[in-house]
């Protein structure tokens, strides 16, 4: 602990890939996002200058994401796997800039970039794996849940409940 405390105080640009991570991050979501809105929204924003109530926005607002779901689904996940992308780029270049620190006790910026474009992709699949993984789980447990019995636990209703929890774990 000690070693790894004085290895980051010498080298405190090791929380530059972090910092430059989160507000690269937000500044691009919250630039997607705009875009998405005004592409879903930007035919309707005049008449959106006479709302009084917010069931006047609701009732101009639904009807337009109801017809454009497909198209929001798309630019979520487009948000998504580009943020997902860009943090695993950071990240490869955290762990790069650590790994340098930690053999030779200096850590360069140069180095985040190398180890960058390096382990990015790989960092990337691999987080998409594990996300998609994760969700497999997910479907698998929540049916399991649902149809368990939790009076009869042990029995032979809830062997196909079981099995299905027991998948998603």
């Amino acid at each position: 602990m000690r070693n790894g405390y004085e290895t980051y105080t010498k080298n405190l640009n090791l929380s530059i890939p972090l910092v430059l991570n989160f507000f690269i991050t937000i500044i691009l979501a919250v630039i997607l996002a705009a875009f998405g809105f005004l592409y879903i929204l930007g035919s309707s924003l005049s008449s959106l200058e006479n709302v009084s109530s917010p069931e006047q926005l609701a009732s101009i607002i639904l009807p337009l994401i109801n017809q454009h779901v497909f198209e929001i689904v798309a630019i979520f996940l487009i948000i998504v796997v580009v943020i997902l992308f860009i943090q695993s780029y950071f990240t490869a270049g955290a762990i790069g800039m650590a790994k340098q620190a930690t053999e030779t006790g200096k850590s360069e910026l140069s180095t985040m970039a190398l180890a960058g474009n390096k382990n990015v992709i790989n960092l990337f699949l691999a987080e998409i794996l594990v996300g998609l993984l994760s969700l497999a789980g997910i479907v698998f447990m929540v049916p399991g849940a649902m149809k368990v019995d939790i009076t009869e636990l042990f029995s032979p209703k809830n062997t196909e409940a079981g099995m299905l929890l027991l998948a998603g774990f």
